[in-house]
């Protein structure tokens, strides 16, 4: 490794984890191993773990100790990180249909936890259907 290249490790900075949102956290982690040029599995293993918090290292303890003999330990710890941490399907569309309620913020805010609820589904999903939710949860004065 170069000088330059131990610079840029050193220098990484990463968001804190969220467990509301493990996606977007890994999608900005990554961003930011591809700006400081860092492409090597086991660094982005290395970093990974080191910005977890404890709770979520315990739930992934078996995907660490498999890493030292595994080909892809970032991709493995993602995924299972993203396994265990991600609502399933079935409750992001429990949460979709009956908890989500516009409360004191902008309707703009609403429709973007609910498409958020849908993930990769969105697209999919019946456009007039999601519209009648949606509609439903703002005051009719709206």
């Amino acid at each position: 490794m170069t000088d330059d290249q131990q610079h840029k490790v050193s220098a990484f900075c990463a968001p804190p984890f969220s467990n509301r949102d493990p996606t977007i956290w890994f999608t900005i982690l990554e961003c930011n191993f591809k700006a400081n040029r860092i492409t090597t599995r086991l660094t982005k293993f290395s970093h990974a773990c080191g910005l977890l918090p404890p709770d979520v290292l315990l739930q992934v303890s078996d995907t660490i100790s498999k890493a030292p003999t595994s080909d892809t330990p970032y991709e493995d710890l993602r995924q299972t990180v993203l396994d265990r941490l991600e609502s399933s399907e079935a409750t992001r569309l429990q949460e979709l249909l009956y908890k989500e309620e516009l409360g004191n913020e902008n309707p703009s805010d609403l429709l973007r936890r609910m498409k958020r609820l849908l993930g990769d589904k969105y697209t999919a999903f019946d456009k007039s259907i999601f519209l009648h939710l949606f509609y439903q949860r703002l005051p009719s004065t709206i």
